[in-house]
């Protein structure tokens, strides 16, 4: 899980950061082929939520 700070509305009053974060996220879980990096390995490999 990944936490936007002060994101209860993250969409809307963050909507970028969201939104760069979750392409960047989905778009390294479509390549199955390369081994996830970065934030997407950060946030798999995690036993608590990421908070941006």
């Amino acid at each position: 899980m990944i936490v936007i700070r002060e994101g209860d509305h993250a969409m809307a009053r963050r909507s970028s950061l969201w939104h760069r974060t979750v392409a960047t996220v989905v778009n390294e879980l479509l390549h199955p082929e390369v081994p996830p990096r970065g934030l997407t390995a950060a946030g798999c490999s995690a036993t608590e939520p990421l908070l941006l």
